[in-house]
């Protein structure tokens, strides 16, 4: 089976790991709805958090000098999301 590819959402400004910042609201907006989705499941990847459904990696957050939030999705998805807002998805020179 292959590998889905991972595309990034947009980088924060805020680099502070202070309880409220912008991305800890952001990120805890993101966690309740993708837990709501059926078999989701908090977990870790590469030591950040990260969101499995039924034990598969489906996003993980990044580390604070790398930013974003990594979404696994199928390649065509990945296309859709580049062209429709390149302001906000993009991809590092490790997935291209």
């Amino acid at each position: 089976m292959a590998k889905l590819p991972t595309i990034f959402g947009r980088k924060s400004k805020a680099r502070t790991k202070q309880p409220g910042a912008p991305v800890g609201k952001a990120y805890a907006r993101y966690l309740q709805l993708a837990l709501s989705l059926p078999g989701a499941q908090q977990a870790t990847s590469y030591g950040t958090p990260a969101i499995k459904i039924d034990g598969k990696l489906m996003s993980r957050l990044r580390t604070e000098a790398e930013g974003g939030l990594a979404l696994r999705c199928k390649i065509l998805d990945r296309h859709l999301l580049l062209l429709a807002d390149p302001e906000s998805f993009y991809l590092t020179d490790h997935y291209l």
